[in-house]
């Protein structure tokens, strides 16, 4: 299996350089963002330059705005009707989520959920977004959040809310500050 990041002989092959500070100026100058570690080396995204491919279009309800009537949000169950329904299938232990893992982030779904970052097999972040993949990228661009790996729950806007107090709750990740509310 490829590693999602580029090994530091296909980063000195990107850069033409060979040292971590020079590689950073060029990959600055081109254009391509990186992370850097503790030690100095770089983290560099092996897809990094791939656009990003629109899903197919789903009927599933998950990939459904909360907002269009066919939404079991609006036939009448409400939230916590939703809630009772899906609490199962997403209340999920950590060696759950640990099997869950997307390691490419241009995978990501562009659709609405709860997120979960992980870095060296630990959960450091939950959050929630409209837009999954949107988010993550952001805090990948601007280095907010190491990241190595990301868990997407799909679900209504309305219920977002619930299930990241649930994942707050449950592991109090290290980078989450302050309690969603």
């Amino acid at each position: 299996m490829t590693p999602p990041v580029l090994l530091p002989a296909e980063l000195e092959a990107l850069t033409g350089k060979v040292r971590p500070s020079a590689q950073a100026r060029e990959l600055e100058r081109r254009g391509v963002p990186f992370l850097r570690r503790s030690n100095g080396t770089l983290v560099v995204w092996r897809n990094w330059d791939k656009p990003k491919q629109a899903p197919e279009p789903e009927e599933d309800w998950t990939f459904r705005r909360a907002d269009t009537p066919r939404h079991p949000v609006y036939e009448g169950k409400g939230v916590l009707g939703w809630w009772n329904d899906n609490k199962e299938r997403l209340c999920l232990t950590l060696d759950q989520l640990l099997s869950m893992r997307v390691h490419d982030l241009q995978s990501l779904p562009t659709t609405s959920g709860v997120y979960l970052i992980f870095y060296m097999d630990e959960l450091q972040y939950v959050g929630q977004s409209r837009s999954i993949y949107q988010r993550v990228m952001y805090h990948w661009r601007y280095g907010q959040v190491a990241i190595e790996s990301v868990v997407p729950l799909l679900c209504p806007e309305l219920c977002m809310t619930w299930l990241e107090l649930y994942y707050f709750d449950k592991f109090s990740p290290p980078l989450n500050y302050r309690r969603p509310q």
